[in-house]
């Protein structure tokens, strides 16, 4: 979703109609929640899709709140989609986006929680793993995290 994400900004640059959205009424936030919006939802509608199937073909189905995984399924999207923004808004052309996207999807999934955990990891890894979002999804999906339903906790492990 990311790699689509900016493209989608960076082709309105390519194609010259950023200058008219430049100059049009439109706010600047609301030209951003524009292209934000659209992805979010999708992104809520996969994850609803893949609860689904998940439930209808294999019988698994989430042991903790719902709300609390849409709620950090919110926060994740946020901050993938912010990147993506922040990305697009750096590159001149598609594949420039294309190219530092997938650089930064590469290293942001080579030191997530699921790959190792953080604590086995050198310490510019860890570095990278704390600013990662997926790092923080993974452990709101993990059994462990269900099972408490102690969500704050992933963020403030001293509460234990």
């Amino acid at each position: 979703m990311i790699y689509v994400n900016c493209s989608h900004i960076v082709k309105e640059k390519e194609d010259g109609t950023i200058e008219q959205l430049n100059v049009s009424p439109i706010k600047k936030y609301q030209f951003i929640l524009g292209k934000l919006i659209p992805f979010w939802i999708l992104g809520n509608i996969v994850l609803s899709m893949g609860f689904g199937v998940s439930y209808i073909v294999y019988g698994i189905y989430p042991v903790g709140n719902p709300l609390l995984i849409y709620l950090f399924a919110t926060v994740y999207l946020i901050g993938l989609l912010g990147f993506g923004l922040f990305v697009s808004t750096l590159a001149e052309t598609q594949q420039q986006a294309m190219f530092v996207a997938y650089f930064f999807m590469t290293v942001f999934n080579s030191v997530k929680r699921a790959v190792a955990p953080i604590e086995n990891m050198p310490h510019w890894a860890r570095i990278l793993a704390y600013m990662n979002p997926v790092s923080y999804f993974i452990d709101v999906m993990s059994d462990d995290s269900f099972k408490k339903e102690a969500a704050l906790q992933i963020f403030y492990p001293t509460l234990e």
